[in-house]
């Protein structure tokens, strides 16, 4: 008796399971796009905001605001 060939031996696939397999990678690339498109819109707002914010931060001079009217600086005072 001779050995059974791989095509008798592999479990045959029907065309309701290919089916499946397709649909169930089908919505694994769409949720994974999705995804990809959530975090690209997110990042984009992050951006967005961090030049918005950081464009509206201005400096000013308070030399004058503050006046003469000053304490001494002490000997020996640290800038820390």
């Amino acid at each position: 008796m001779s050995e059974p060939d791989a095509a008798e031996i592999a479990p045959r696939t029907t065309r309701a399971s290919r089916r499946r397999e397709r649909t169930k990678s089908r919505w694994l690339r769409k949720l994974a796009w999705a995804m990809v498109a959530v975090l690209v819109l997110a990042i984009g707002a992050t951006v967005y905001a961090y030049f918005k914010l950081n464009g509206n931060i201005t400096r000013i001079s308070v030399d004058n605001a503050v006046g003469t009217n000053r304490p001494t600086a002490a000997a020996g005072a640290l800038n820390i």
